[in-house]
């Protein structure tokens, strides 16, 4: 059993079983209910799988027959909630940068970025843009600019304290670069590293896709919006730390948003924790599509047909691709693939409603 609870978030915020998300997210997770056939891996088809784990999702769980022996207990639950509030990557992020020997202190940003529980304890220069973002969001929603001079912004401010005990607070930065590192925190303790995913998104930080490509192409990319800067030391870091926090207290995914940036002279650096998910994420849905193309680009290659490749179980994505699409893709040439402005259809496709899709290279998820 699978569920895309894409509300997850929401819950997470309400933190009670029976929450009931609005309307526009229940027909989000309506429409996109067959999208987990696009990162389901074979030994994960006859689990309970979730976008990720809170109160709500496994109380729908529960109420579908699924004991509850085998999903998180209450304890567990709370634990990882606290884990994914903004409070919890504000202090690993400082964490991260305390240990500076590694790395060298004069690439990295994110030293002001801080969770407060009052506009008194804002201290960023008046003239300086600032975000402030709820303590469970994601996707860039719950998400604001302004300065510290602004009264509108500073009431926002004040009534989402209010609201939620609390706000995180960062440097509004002069981005040039999206980028995450994707992790998995095993049920034995062993961190995993998945790679790197590269996404769009606007400058308040709403979602605007993920780039599907090779992991060399992705670390390319990366570098090439910082070069010199030693992300492979980046990731140890994160690994190590993931290690020591996480290792017999939380078991999933854990993705990291990073950002590459100008700083006030023009010097680009990187912001190692913008945020932390422990969740499936768009990212690692990027990755395993990725992988799943090389191997319809494989079986195409042996000759495999059409009704070859939907009988594969890792490429079950490919049922919700109508023929006459499917036929036009030459699947001999994965690049092709990959670029086409054609849409490949990632979940069923609707006169009117959300659909994930492939385009151009770009998974990403549309209101049509």
């Amino acid at each position: 059993m699978f569920i895309f609870n894409c509300s997850h978030e929401m819950a997470l915020a309400a933190n009670r079983s029976n929450y009931t998300p609005p309307q526009r997210i229940r027909q989000m997770e309506h429409d996109l209910q067959l999208f987990p056939l696009v990162w389901l891996n074979n030994e994960e088809d006859e689990s309970c799988i979730v976008w990720g784990w809170d109160l709500a999702v496994r109380e729908r769980l529960r109420k579908a027959g699924v004991s509850m022996s085998s999903m998180p207990t209450d304890a567990e639950l709370a634990l990882w909630r606290s884990f994914s509030h903004r409070a919890f990557a504000a202090d690993y992020l400082h964490v991260f940068l305390e240990k500076e020997p590694l790395l060298k202190a004069d690439q990295w940003v994110g030293r002001e970025m801080r969770f407060v529980r009052s506009v008194s304890d804002i201290t960023f220069p008046s003239a300086v843009p600032i975000i402030v973002k709820q303590p469970f969001s994601s996707s860039g929603r719950g998400n604001r600019v302004g300065t510290s001079d602004n009264p509108h912004f500073i009431d926002l401010v004040e009534d989402w304290i209010a609201a939620n005990d609390g706000v995180l607070l960062d440097r509004f930065y002069d981005k040039v670069l999206d980028f995450a590192t994707e992790f998995e925190v095993k049920s034995d303790g062993q961190v995993l590293f998945l790679g790197y995913s590269v996404f769009e998104a606007n400058p308040q930080g709403r979602y605007g896709g993920n780039i599907v490509d090779s992991q060399t192409a992705l670390k390319t990319q990366i570098l090439a919006a910082i070069p010199h800067f030693d992300l492979d030391a980046c990731v140890r870091r994160h690994h190590q730390m993931l290690s020591q926090t996480f290792a017999h207290r939380y078991r999933g995914y854990v993705g990291i948003d990073m950002m590459v940036v100008r700083d006030e002279g023009g010097k680009r650096k990187v912001h190692p924790c913008v945020e932390m998910n422990l969740r499936m994420n768009m990212g690692i849905v990027a990755i395993r599509l990725y992988d799943k193309l090389r191997l319809l680009q494989h079986l195409v290659s042996q000759g495999a047909t059409r009704a070859d490749c939907l009988q594969n179980k890792k490429l079950g994505f490919l049922t919700m691709a109508p023929e006459a699409d499917f036929s036009r893709f030459h699947f001999d040439d994965l690049y092709h693939l990959l670029r086409s402005s054609s849409r490949l259809p990632l979940s069923p496709i609707r006169d009117c409603g959300f659909q994930a899709f492939l385009q151009s290279g770009r998974l990403a998820i549309s209101f049509s």
